[in-house]
């Protein structure tokens, strides 16, 4: 990507390029710096200002001998046109691009992505977890979480293990985490994964909640 696209896109557009430059390096660490920027920046775009909290501007009342007679004015003084009508049909079919709001939201779902797997790989289970709890509810999300759930459970790294799992605070995502630890307790019941097994049943029989 030419960097002179980047003028006038903001921070975030800019710091996402750069977490993309060493996501191609595979350089985590500094994937999971840049990409914290970028939603730093990508967040403060997404929060409304104070002015554009009010949907409508508060319009002080006209008294009714004002309104009546600058109603017959504008009427006598209105312009005929010939212009005929428009049609809103025919600017409702034309392409749109996505609203800026839109546009910021996407962006910042993936960085939050990208922090997450690359938080995962330089085994800093904690900025991933709080990825996790930073993105919206659904599939993607879910996708992501068994990735965290069976990767602590599995406990092949000195920071990653089944206790580490269960300290975290995982609230609204208690219940995915338990639909999780039950699908991979029956998926470990073979006689080539039984520490793994073991590790899904001691972590199964303590509660999230």
């Amino acid at each position: 990507m030419d960097e002179r696209t980047l003028l006038g896109q903001g921070l975030a557009s800019y710091y996402n390029h750069i977490t993309t430059i060493f996501s191609q390096l595979k350089q985590h660490k500094y994937i999971v710096k840049f990409a914290q920027l970028a939603i730093q920046y990508a967040e403060m775009v997404n929060v409304p200002s104070a002015s554009q909290a009010t949907s409508e501007p508060v319009v002080p009342p006209t008294p009714s001998h004002n309104l009546r007679r600058s109603t017959r004015a504008s009427s006598s003084n209105a312009p005929t046109s010939s212009k005929p009508a428009h049609d809103s049909r025919t600017s409702s079919s034309l392409p749109t691009d996505p609203p800026p709001r839109m546009r910021d939201t996407v962006l910042l779902t993936d960085l939050l992505c990208q922090l997450f797997s690359a938080a995962m790989e330089a085994n800093q289970h904690s900025t991933a977890y709080m990825a996790l709890t930073r993105l919206p509810t659904g599939a993607l999300r879910t996708k992501l979480l068994t990735t965290f759930v069976t990767t602590l459970v599995a406990g092949r790294h000195p920071t990653a293990s089944p206790a580490k799992l269960l300290a975290y605070p995982f609230t609204t995502m208690a219940r995915d985490v338990d639909a999780i630890l039950s699908n991979q307790l029956h998926e470990t019941r073979g006689a080539s994964s039984t520490a793994t097994h073991r590790n899904y049943v001691s972590v199964s029989n303590k509660s999230l909640y």
